[in-house]
């Protein structure tokens, strides 16, 4: 049921503002990557394979202090080329998110995690970008 919706939910954030680069979402069944038009990676692709999977070991740390402080919500790297958010979809995978450098990271990031808590909402359907 979850891997039905990554692929609508992708296009849903990427569409959300021009500054949004590149979106994947990683979960235990599936992964759906969507690039922006013109898009140019940095980074190749293994590097870009490598770079995930730290992102993924990266999390499951973050978890440990759960009972602590509380679940994490997001995780945010600002770089000289881009800021890379991670958002995580409850026990089944991550979302990952580049943006370009300049931007106003703080409204596009409110409205993924919206998105985000509608898609695990049952009642919410996220339709398919026509």
């Amino acid at each position: 049921m979850i891997s039905k919706k990554l692929e609508p939910l992708a296009e849903k954030i990427l569409s959300l503002d021009r500054n949004v680069r590149f979106v994947q979402i990683v979960t235990k069944e599936k992964s759906v990557t969507k690039k922006a038009p013109g898009f140019v990676s940095i980074l190749g692709p293994l590097e870009t394979i490598e770079s995930l999977n730290d992102s993924l070991t990266r999390w499951e740390s973050r978890k440990k202090f759960t009972d602590k402080l509380g679940k994490p919500i997001y995780a945010m790297a600002e770089y000289e080329k881009l800021k890379r958010i991670t958002i995580p979809l409850e026990e089944n995978g991550i979302i990952l998110i580049t943006l370009e450098p300049k931007c106003f990271h703080e409204v596009i990031l409110k409205e993924i995690i919206e998105m985000k808590e509608d898609f695990f909402d049952p009642l919410v359907d996220i339709p398919a970008k026509k």
